[in-house]
């Protein structure tokens, strides 16, 4: 979609000089919005456009709408769609609503969102009206937190109106039902003598028959733990909601039921001092549209509605007998107390000092402003004041304490304001209910949802979050921002340090990042060895590279664990907003991209985005898309490179080259296709074709009575970590019935450290099938010698870059040597790759090489080629694959 007008459009002209002259930043702002941006044609009534926030609070595409305004009334409730009609009609033009509207969708499936749109008109150059234009954003939220607002605000007037549960029970189903839409409530009191809940009271939608019948049905019905809807909410004690009731075949009432078309339940149970007193129960055609948060609302409902029956419990004890009412509340499972006009408390019960840690002398001596939390004292003085000034009699909040330790009790209080004789204001009755458990669970999911478990750093999700909220700010003070996307590099850390020690790593480098950076932006934890780092109010790219620089010096320092150093590098890849991107999610894939270019350039280093990266990002993308489909169009085939002994120059080995002719792109090199494989699961099914043609191929040539030669199959290690790779290696070995010892498998230095107990494990288990072993590129990248008394490996080959011009440089010859004379001492035979001319072969034989390749030996042979060249051959030979 476009925010560009039809062409056949009058076009609107727009001032140059605002915000919206800048037509890119804008369309990026409009188009990230949460709110709804929307067009219409007052000459036809179509909606020109609107933008892709729609089909969030939608849920539906416009184009499903067919871009026409009649479709989209059909999305608003029938109860609103006249009044959102004429809203929005034609007649907007000639006086456009100077107020919103609000009003009530439904979704497809089927729960309501409530919305906040408005409307104004839109003149063409000639000053004529000719389009329609607004917003829309979903205000469901503040809807529902009215709703339950509303709720129970009712709910606090019927507890202080009536006198009796008789009284006020029908009055609380009334509100639920005539709020939320239901058509009948019902409240099931039990005995606990019997444990059966019986009818106790009901109220229903007037003039309606059939819900007259529900309830005269209901009303003889009695339910244990073990019967019905309502045993079964007595049984697991926590609110229910039950679709499809009917159908269920655990509703008795099931025929009253369906001919009063009430189809869903829900249900929650009402407590008294720890036992179940009742439950509450409504039923409708259909309870959708709650959202979330509900369920806790009722629960809460519930513990209100057990203090109302506790506090009438109370109240009635008082009057019947004084000594019953000091019983009671000293006793009582809640925190009592009474609090003079000023604040002062002078009396409390034993429940109440329990939970604040003070005796009754010493909170006889505190006043009530002393004991609130400071942030909640504000919203209770105004509470308390609406009490003396007779605009209520009640109020239940949700506030803090400060107990004797200084420590923070969370509390559901419900105050009362009791007068004299003459109505003058006397005292408060204060009643407290511990809830500091169920805030700090709230508060531990609120954690666990946008902080991360093993650093305590802001998740993706907030990280996300954060940066949307900044970069608002960044674009309305014209400011640049920075990401850093930052990989730290630890993965060759010694293997025979503890377990858990790349967790106390990352605890570690976090920290430093917290603590070291001091600024009030983002940094967070992105994925496993990946933080982000954002820098707001970016005056420079110098001032961006100085920051880089710090953080790799903050993440190089040498790290401290159990006594022992450890070192550690990162990369960094950076992206600017505005200049690379106007919105974090490529904000994120640009610096992402940038720092995998940092780590190719050898990490512990830095890089800006830069759109070359893109095009190379591009070209990546194409390649695996046809490499996907390399397989089923037959484009992969294998060339033959020999090995020979460097003594007698007889060919023992051959090294077999996968190579990909794609009808598309071409001879695609291996450098560029084999890398994009290993980032995803294409090297499994690409390793699995490669190791069935090549076992194919050593069984023609057996039949064939060529010679044989050691078939070395060069593996990845994603293939070493592949749970069904041995078993694959056996069912091959069956399948072609091969002898694996003419077989070898050759695996990449580097690949092999990025998991050593893995690649120990399964190498062990294939060396014990005899197959053979060798490492590849040996000597390149973060070599470790260490790792050599856990491999029994066959060959070293060693890396082309040492080879090539050896004979000119001293010091490649030392290296090579050093090399050579070590896997001498430990009975491997080494390999030189990538032999050109005569003269680095006779230096390579002189310093005591066993075996060579490269294109002084042979170039790489095609299959029939191959064929040839073996007929020539009088030993045996070797194929390394």
């Amino acid at each position: 979609m476009s925010l560009e007008p039809n062409k056949s459009e009058p076009k609107v002209k727009v001032d140059e000089s605002s915000p919206q002259g800048d037509e890119g930043l804008f369309r990026q702002f409009v188009e990230s919005s949460s709110d709804v941006f929307w067009r219409a044609s007052l000459a036809d009534d179509k909606v020109l456009y609107a933008s892709p926030s729609f089909e969030k609070v939608w849920g539906i595409s416009l184009e499903s709408l067919q871009y026409s305004r009649t479709e989209w009334l059909k999305t608003v409730l029938p109860e609103d769609r006249e009044r959102v009609g004429k809203y929005y009609g034609i007649t907007a033009k000639f006086a456009p609503p100077t107020e919103n509207i609000e009003f009530r969708i439904r979704l497809p499936d089927s729960s309501i969102r409530w919305i906040s749109g408005d409307v104004f008109a839109v003149k063409d150059t000639k000053g004529e009206f000719f389009q329609a234009g607004g917003t829309a954003r979903d205000i469901t939220f503040n809807k529902m937190s009215e709703l339950r607002i509303n709720i129970r605000h009712e709910m606090s007037r019927a507890f202080e109106l009536y006198n009796s549960l008789e009284e006020v029970t029908p009055k609380i189903i009334e509100i639920f039902c005539k709020h939320l839409g239901w058509q009948i409530g019902i409240f099931w009191k039990v005995n606990h003598t019997t444990n059966v809940a019986t009818f106790f009271a009901a109220w229903h939608q007037g003039g309606n028959k059939s819900l007259e019948d529900f309830e005269s049905t209901c009303s003889p019905m009695q339910y244990n733990a073990e019967a019905g809807i309502v045993g079964k909410i007595l049984n697991k004690r926590e609110v229910a909601v039950l679709k499809n009731v009917v159908d269920s075949g655990n509703f008795i009432e099931t025929e009253a039921a369906r001919h009063a078309d009430l189809k869903d339940v829900l249900g929650f149970p009402i407590y008294l001092k720890g036992q179940t007193y009742g439950v509450m129960e409504f039923f409708n055609s259909s309870i959708d549209g709650l959202g979330a948060g509900w369920l806790d609302f009722l629960n809460d409902i519930a513990k209100e509605m057990s203090l109302y029956i506790e506090r009438k419990l109370v109240e009635s004890a008082l009057i019947t007998s004084e000594e019953r009412f000091r019983s009671s509340f000293e006793h009582g499972a809640i925190g009592v107390s009474l609090v003079t006009l000023e604040g002062d408390f002078f009396q409390v019960n034993n429940a109440l000092c329990e939970m604040m840690n003070f005796s009754k002398e010493e909170f006889t001596k505190k006043n009530f402003k002393e004991l609130t939390f400071k942030e909640d004292l504000i919203k209770e003085m105004t509470y308390l004041n609406q009490l003396l000034a007779g605009e209520t009699t009640h109020y239940q909040t949700e506030k803090r304490f400060t107990t004797k330790n200084k420590e923070i009790l969370w509390a559901f209080a419900s105050v009362s304001l009791v007068r004299d004789a003459q109505n003058n204001p006397s005292y408060f009755i204060y009643e407290v209910q511990d809830i500091s458990s169920r805030k700090h669970t709230e508060e531990k999911l609120i954690h666990l949802a946008y902080y991360d478990i093993l650093t305590g750093l802001p998740n993706k999700k907030l990280i996300e979050f954060n940066l949307a909220q900044t970069l608002v700010t960044s674009f309305l003070l014209n400011d640049k921002t920075a990401i850093f996307f930052t990989s730290v590099n630890f993965k060759f850390i010694d293997d025979t340090t503890s377990a858990d020690i790349s967790d106390r790593i990352l605890k570690q480098v976090a920290l430093r990042l917290t603590d070291r950076i001091q600024i009030k932006d983002i940094v967070g934890r992105w994925d496993t060895g990946e933080f982000i780092v954002v820098l707001a109010n970016v005056r420079s790219l110098e001032a961006v590279a100085l920051f880089a620089q710090k953080l790799l010096a903050i993440i190089k320092d040498p790290l401290i664990i159990d006594d022992k150093k450890f070192f550690v590098t990162a990369s960094i890849g950076i992206s600017i907003f505005p200049d690379d991107a106007n919105q974090s999610p490529t904000l994120f894939k640009n610096a992402r991209m940038a720092m995998n270019y940092a780590k190719k350039d050898g990490m512990d280093n830095f890089q800006f985005y830069t759109e070359t990266m893109l095009k190379q990002a591009q070209e990546k993308n194409l390649i695996e898309n046809h490499l996907h489909r390399s397989l089923s169009k037959n484009e992969l085939f294998l060339n033959f490179q020999p090995i020979v002994d460097i003594d007698s120059r007889k060919t023992v080995e051959v090294e077999v080259l996968l190579r990909w002719n794609c009808k598309e792109l071409g001879l695609v090199p291996p450098s560029k296709f084999i890398p994009i494989a290993e980032e995803s699961d294409l090297i499994l099914k690409i390793g699995e074709w490669t190791l069935r043609e090549v076992f194919k191929t050593a069984k023609i040539l057996e039949g064939e009575q060529y010679p044989n030669f050691l078939f070395s199959v060069n593996i990845s290690a994603l293939q070493l970590k592949e749970k069904n790779f041995i078993t694959l290696v056996k069912q091959l070995l069956k399948e072609y019935d091969l002898d694996p010892k003419h077989l070898q498998f050759e695996i990449v230095e580097s690949q092999l450290l990025e998991n050593i107990k893995e690649s120990i494990d399964t190498i062990s288990a294939l060396k014990e099938l005899n197959i053979q072993f060798a490492i590849d590129d040996f000597g390149v990248g973060y070599s470790s010698f260490s790792y050599l008394r856990h491999f029994k490996f066959d060959r070293f080959k060693i890396d082309i870059s040492f080879i090539r011009n050896i004979d000119k440089d001293p010091k490649n010859t030392s290296i090579v040597a050093g090399i050579i004379g070590m896997c001498e001492a430990l009975g491997i035979p080494t390999i030189a790759e990538g032999v050109e001319t005569k003269e680095e072969f006779e230096l390579l034989k002189k310093i005591g090489c066993r075996e060579v390749q490269g294109y002084y030996i042979s170039y790489p042979l095609a299959y029939d080629p191959f064929k040839e060249y073996m007929l020539k051959q009088k030993e045996e030979i070797a194929i390394k694959i």
